[in-house]
Protein backbone atom coordinates (compact mmCIF):
# COMPACT_ATOMS: atom_id res chain seq x y z
CA UNK A 1 0.00 0.00 0.00
CA UNK A 2 1.68 3.23 -1.18
CA UNK A 3 1.73 6.67 0.81
CA UNK A 4 -0.08 10.13 -1.25
CA UNK A 5 2.63 12.82 -0.06
CA UNK A 6 1.01 16.16 -1.39
CA UNK A 7 3.96 18.46 -1.47
CA UNK A 8 3.15 21.93 0.44
CA UNK A 9 5.29 23.87 -2.36
CA UNK A 10 3.82 23.25 -5.51
CA UNK A 11 1.22 20.49 -4.68
CA UNK A 12 2.75 17.69 -6.37
CA UNK A 13 1.02 14.09 -5.19
CA UNK A 14 3.66 11.85 -4.60
CA UNK A 15 3.05 8.26 -4.16
CA UNK A 16 5.76 6.49 -1.31
CA UNK A 17 6.27 3.79 0.09
CA UNK A 18 5.13 2.84 3.54
CA UNK A 19 8.53 2.82 4.54
CA UNK A 20 8.46 6.72 3.87
CA UNK A 21 6.24 7.70 6.44
CA UNK A 22 7.92 10.05 8.80
CA UNK A 23 10.95 10.69 6.88
CA UNK A 24 11.51 14.22 4.80
CA UNK A 25 11.75 13.68 1.09
CA UNK A 26 12.12 15.75 -1.71
CA UNK A 27 9.83 16.88 -4.06
CA UNK A 28 10.98 15.29 -7.97
CA UNK A 29 8.86 18.66 -9.52
CA UNK A 30 10.46 21.67 -7.40
CA UNK A 31 12.68 19.80 -4.95
CA UNK A 32 11.03 21.30 -2.39
CA UNK A 33 11.89 19.41 1.30
CA UNK A 34 8.99 18.14 3.19
CA UNK A 35 8.01 15.67 6.12
CA UNK A 36 5.93 12.47 5.15
CA UNK A 37 2.95 12.49 8.03
CA UNK A 38 -0.26 10.64 7.99
CA UNK A 39 -2.30 11.65 5.93
CA UNK A 40 -1.64 14.41 3.66
CA UNK A 41 -1.59 17.99 4.81
CA UNK A 42 -4.86 20.16 3.72
CA UNK A 43 -4.30 22.41 0.64
CA UNK A 44 -3.22 25.70 2.10
CA UNK A 45 -6.13 28.08 2.16
CA UNK A 46 -5.62 31.70 0.93
CA UNK A 47 -5.81 34.68 2.88
CA UNK A 48 -8.94 36.21 2.83
CA UNK A 49 -8.66 39.47 0.81
CA UNK A 50 -5.41 38.59 -0.59
CA UNK A 51 -4.38 37.07 -3.64
CA UNK A 52 -1.36 34.33 -3.54
CA UNK A 53 0.45 33.04 -0.56
CA UNK A 54 -0.17 34.44 3.30
CA UNK A 55 2.90 35.35 5.43
CA UNK A 56 1.80 31.81 7.28
CA UNK A 57 2.15 30.12 3.81
CA UNK A 58 5.29 31.56 3.27
CA UNK A 59 7.14 30.89 6.65
CA UNK A 60 6.13 27.48 5.82
CA UNK A 61 7.70 27.11 2.77
CA UNK A 62 10.96 29.06 4.18
CA UNK A 63 11.02 26.44 6.68
CA UNK A 64 10.77 23.55 4.25
CA UNK A 65 13.64 24.80 2.03
CA UNK A 66 15.73 26.70 4.44
CA UNK A 67 18.12 23.37 4.93
CA UNK A 68 20.48 23.32 7.61
CA UNK A 69 21.62 26.61 9.81
CA UNK A 70 24.26 28.75 8.30
CA UNK A 71 27.01 29.02 11.27
CA UNK A 72 27.85 32.90 11.77
CA UNK A 73 30.04 35.25 9.96
CA UNK A 74 33.39 34.83 11.39
CA UNK A 75 34.05 38.73 9.72
CA UNK A 76 30.81 39.78 12.13
CA UNK A 77 32.21 42.39 14.56
CA UNK A 78 32.02 41.55 18.28
CA UNK A 79 29.09 42.72 20.01
CA UNK A 80 27.33 43.76 16.75
CA UNK A 81 23.64 42.43 16.43
CA UNK A 82 22.97 40.01 13.60
CA UNK A 83 20.83 41.65 10.93
CA UNK A 84 19.53 37.93 9.91
CA UNK A 85 15.35 38.37 10.66
CA UNK A 86 14.61 35.89 13.13
CA UNK A 87 12.09 33.51 12.44
CA UNK A 88 8.25 34.95 12.70
CA UNK A 89 9.41 38.36 11.90
CA UNK A 90 9.52 40.69 8.91
CA UNK A 91 13.26 41.75 8.21
CA UNK A 92 14.08 45.51 10.08
CA UNK A 93 12.68 48.48 8.21
CA UNK A 94 15.42 51.36 7.82
CA UNK A 95 13.85 54.52 9.59
CA UNK A 96 15.24 58.17 8.89
CA UNK A 97 17.89 59.17 11.76
CA UNK A 98 16.76 61.20 14.30
CA UNK A 99 17.99 65.34 13.99
CA UNK A 100 20.93 65.71 15.90
CA UNK A 101 20.68 67.25 19.10
CA UNK A 102 22.92 70.73 18.10
CA UNK A 103 20.66 71.15 15.22
CA UNK A 104 17.28 71.00 16.80
CA UNK A 105 17.43 75.14 17.62
CA UNK A 106 18.82 75.93 14.28
CA UNK A 107 16.66 77.71 11.58
CA UNK A 108 17.38 76.40 7.99
CA UNK A 109 17.69 79.73 5.19
CA UNK A 110 18.01 78.76 1.30
CA UNK A 111 20.85 80.39 0.03
CA UNK A 112 19.13 82.69 -2.28
CA UNK A 113 17.32 83.94 0.71
CA UNK A 114 20.80 84.61 2.16
CA UNK A 115 21.73 86.54 -1.01
CA UNK A 116 18.72 88.66 -1.26
CA UNK A 117 19.23 89.82 2.68
CA UNK A 118 22.91 90.78 1.77
CA UNK A 119 22.10 92.84 -1.20
CA UNK A 120 19.35 94.56 0.84
CA UNK A 121 21.74 95.05 3.84
CA UNK A 122 24.82 96.91 0.61
CA UNK A 123 21.75 98.96 -0.58
CA UNK A 124 20.65 100.14 2.76
CA UNK A 125 24.39 100.99 4.17
CA UNK A 126 25.08 102.42 0.74
CA UNK A 127 21.56 104.69 0.73
CA UNK A 128 22.66 105.33 4.84
CA UNK A 129 26.49 106.16 3.68
CA UNK A 130 24.99 108.39 1.08
CA UNK A 131 22.46 110.42 3.11
CA UNK A 132 25.52 110.99 5.97
CA UNK A 133 27.45 112.41 3.04
CA UNK A 134 24.74 114.87 2.02
CA UNK A 135 24.32 116.13 5.60
CA UNK A 136 28.11 116.16 6.13
CA UNK A 137 28.79 118.53 3.19
CA UNK A 138 25.79 120.29 3.60
CA UNK A 139 26.73 121.43 7.45
CA UNK A 140 30.63 121.70 5.88
CA UNK A 141 29.52 124.33 3.35
CA UNK A 142 27.22 126.25 5.83
CA UNK A 143 30.07 126.06 8.54
CA UNK A 144 32.48 127.03 5.77
CA UNK A 145 30.37 129.79 4.70
CA UNK A 146 30.04 131.01 8.31
CA UNK A 147 34.20 130.96 8.25
CA UNK A 148 34.43 132.39 5.48
CA UNK A 149 32.02 135.45 6.21
CA UNK A 150 33.48 135.46 9.90
CA UNK A 151 37.43 135.88 8.14
CA UNK A 152 35.90 138.51 5.77
CA UNK A 153 34.60 140.84 8.48
CA UNK A 154 35.92 143.88 8.99
CA UNK A 155 39.27 143.95 11.16
CA UNK A 156 40.25 147.02 13.70
CA UNK A 157 43.58 148.07 13.90
CA UNK A 158 44.77 149.29 17.31
CA UNK A 159 47.76 150.89 18.15
CA UNK A 160 50.19 153.88 19.43
CA UNK A 161 52.79 156.49 18.34
CA UNK A 162 55.22 157.99 20.23
CA UNK A 163 58.22 159.93 20.28
CA UNK A 164 61.46 160.82 21.84
CA UNK A 165 64.36 159.08 23.69
CA UNK A 166 63.86 155.68 25.30
CA UNK A 167 62.69 156.27 28.98
CA UNK A 168 61.41 159.99 28.13
CA UNK A 169 58.96 158.58 25.32
CA UNK A 170 55.87 161.09 24.57
CA UNK A 171 52.52 160.61 22.79
CA UNK A 172 52.61 162.08 19.12
CA UNK A 173 49.49 163.70 18.96
CA UNK A 174 48.14 164.43 15.80
CA UNK A 175 50.10 161.84 14.14
CA UNK A 176 48.51 160.27 10.53
CA UNK A 177 48.13 157.00 10.11
CA UNK A 178 46.75 155.19 6.58
CA UNK A 179 46.03 151.61 5.85
CA UNK A 180 46.28 150.87 1.97
CA UNK A 181 45.44 147.65 0.85
CA UNK A 182 48.41 145.96 -1.57
CA UNK A 183 46.22 143.93 -3.93
CA UNK A 184 44.00 147.44 -4.91
CA UNK A 185 44.92 150.72 -6.57
CA UNK A 186 42.96 153.78 -6.67
CA UNK A 187 41.03 155.02 -10.01
CA UNK A 188 43.12 158.00 -9.86
CA UNK A 189 45.72 158.56 -7.63
CA UNK A 190 45.17 160.52 -4.11
CA UNK A 191 46.05 164.49 -3.73
CA UNK A 192 48.02 165.47 -0.50
CA UNK A 193 45.38 167.78 0.35
CA UNK A 194 43.37 166.88 3.49
CA UNK A 195 45.93 163.94 4.01
CA UNK A 196 49.15 166.25 5.69
CA UNK A 197 49.73 166.32 9.20
CA UNK A 198 49.55 170.03 9.61
CA UNK A 199 46.34 169.84 7.86
CA UNK A 200 43.19 170.78 10.40
CA UNK A 201 41.20 168.57 12.03
CA UNK A 202 37.78 167.29 10.07
CA UNK A 203 40.45 166.24 6.93
CA UNK A 204 38.89 163.14 7.19
CA UNK A 205 36.23 164.43 4.94
CA UNK A 206 37.55 165.60 1.81
CA UNK A 207 37.99 163.17 -1.56
CA UNK A 208 41.08 161.85 -0.76
CA UNK A 209 39.89 160.20 2.41
CA UNK A 210 36.66 158.62 0.41
CA UNK A 211 38.92 157.07 -1.99
CA UNK A 212 40.71 155.27 0.28
CA UNK A 213 37.70 154.07 2.13
CA UNK A 214 36.68 152.77 -1.40
CA UNK A 215 39.59 150.85 -1.32
CA UNK A 216 38.62 148.95 1.68
CA UNK A 217 41.32 150.98 3.85
CA UNK A 218 41.34 153.54 6.12
CA UNK A 219 43.15 157.01 7.68
CA UNK A 220 42.94 158.61 11.42
CA UNK A 221 45.02 160.65 13.36
CA UNK A 222 46.20 159.76 16.66
CA UNK A 223 44.37 161.12 19.63
CA UNK A 224 45.83 163.30 22.60
CA UNK A 225 47.20 159.61 24.01
CA UNK A 226 48.73 159.02 21.12
CA UNK A 227 46.49 156.01 20.17
CA UNK A 228 44.65 155.12 17.39
CA UNK A 229 42.28 152.84 15.66
CA UNK A 230 42.15 151.80 11.57
CA UNK A 231 39.41 149.72 10.52
CA UNK A 232 39.78 147.97 7.40
CA UNK A 233 37.06 146.44 5.83
CA UNK A 234 38.71 142.66 5.11
CA UNK A 235 41.56 140.70 6.10
CA UNK A 236 44.67 141.25 3.95
CA UNK A 237 48.29 142.63 3.40
CA UNK A 238 48.32 146.34 3.35
CA UNK A 239 50.96 149.05 3.01
CA UNK A 240 50.66 151.12 6.30
CA UNK A 241 52.12 155.23 6.87
CA UNK A 242 52.58 156.24 9.70
CA UNK A 243 53.82 160.19 9.61
CA UNK A 244 54.61 161.73 13.07
CA UNK A 245 53.38 165.06 13.69
CA UNK A 246 56.17 166.13 16.44
CA UNK A 247 59.44 164.91 15.05
CA UNK A 248 61.25 166.26 11.20
CA UNK A 249 63.35 164.36 9.61
CA UNK A 250 66.95 165.66 9.54
CA UNK A 251 68.42 168.04 7.18
CA UNK A 252 70.18 164.96 5.01
CA UNK A 253 67.43 162.52 6.02
CA UNK A 254 65.28 161.69 2.83
CA UNK A 255 62.41 159.08 1.63
CA UNK A 256 64.19 156.30 0.32
CA UNK A 257 63.52 155.52 -3.14
CA UNK A 258 61.94 152.05 -3.60
CA UNK A 259 59.38 153.60 -0.91
CA UNK A 260 58.72 156.92 -2.67
CA UNK A 261 57.84 154.05 -5.74
CA UNK A 262 55.52 152.63 -3.95
CA UNK A 263 54.20 155.17 -1.86
CA UNK A 264 53.86 156.72 -5.99
CA UNK A 265 51.18 154.10 -7.03
CA UNK A 266 49.04 155.28 -4.47
CA UNK A 267 50.01 159.23 -4.03
CA UNK A 268 50.04 161.73 -6.72
CA UNK A 269 52.59 163.82 -4.43
CA UNK A 270 54.21 161.39 -1.63
CA UNK A 271 56.72 164.21 -0.30
CA UNK A 272 54.08 166.17 0.06
CA UNK A 273 51.71 163.50 1.99
CA UNK A 274 55.20 163.31 4.22
CA UNK A 275 56.63 166.88 4.25
CA UNK A 276 59.44 167.63 6.34
CA UNK A 277 57.93 165.25 8.98
CA UNK A 278 59.64 161.49 9.91
CA UNK A 279 57.82 158.58 8.48
CA UNK A 280 56.92 154.41 8.54
CA UNK A 281 56.33 152.84 5.64
CA UNK A 282 55.81 148.96 6.10
CA UNK A 283 54.25 145.95 4.85
CA UNK A 284 51.46 144.88 7.86
CA UNK A 285 49.44 142.10 7.36
CA UNK A 286 46.03 142.37 9.02
CA UNK A 287 43.56 139.98 10.09
CA UNK A 288 41.26 138.94 13.83
CA UNK A 289 45.06 137.36 14.84
CA UNK A 290 46.97 140.35 14.30
CA UNK A 291 45.65 143.22 15.09
CA UNK A 292 48.15 145.71 17.00
CA UNK A 293 50.64 148.47 16.22
CA UNK A 294 53.09 149.93 17.95
CA UNK A 295 55.19 152.89 16.43
CA UNK A 296 58.28 154.87 17.80
CA UNK A 297 59.93 157.85 16.45
CA UNK A 298 62.88 159.36 17.69
CA UNK A 299 63.34 162.83 18.26
CA UNK A 300 63.69 165.44 16.43
CA UNK A 301 67.53 165.52 15.61
CA UNK A 302 68.57 162.54 17.19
Amino acid sequence: MSIAHACPRCQETLDLPPASLGLVVACPRCGASSLVADSPPPPPAPSAGRAGFGYDEVHTILEATAGPPRPPDARATPGRKSETASPGSFPPVATQSPVPAELRDMILISRRAVYAQALLFCAVAALGFAAGYAVARRTGAAASGQDTAANDSPVAVQGVVTFGPKGVLQKDVGAVIVALPVNRRPLSRLSAQGLQVAEHDGAETNAALAAIHALDGDYVRADENGAFELVVKRPGVYRLLIVSRNTLRAPRETIAGHELEEMSTYFQMPAEVIGLHRYFWKTERFDHRNHAVAQTFPATGA
